[in-house]
């Protein structure tokens, strides 16, 4: 794993609570969600959080990923997954 914290590319900034990818917009399943979010996340209802970042979190934070919910605006300080296609 990488230290730090990524940028993963999902947004629910065009519909509160639905998370969608911003390459093509394909919704993320709840199921899968359940499991990956950070404790108390996502809780930006409130807070205009609508980028998720990945986080290392835990006892072994080099290993124990989580997801949270962030302003978009604070992207500047993260690194970025990128997608790249097949030649």
């Amino acid at each position: 794993m990488f230290p730090g914290s990524y940028l993963i590319g999902l947004t629910d900034i065009d519909e509160e609570g639905r998370w969608r990818w911003d390459v093509d917009g394909t919704v993320m399943t709840c199921e899968m969600w359940d499991t990956l979010w950070r404790g108390d996340e996502p809780n930006g209802g409130n807070r205009n959080e609508d980028c998720v970042a990945s986080a290392n979190t835990g006892p072994n934070a080099s290993t124990t990923i989580k997801f949270l919910d962030i302003p978009c605006s604070r992207w500047a300080p993260l690194k970025f997954i990128c997608e790249k296609y097949p030649l």
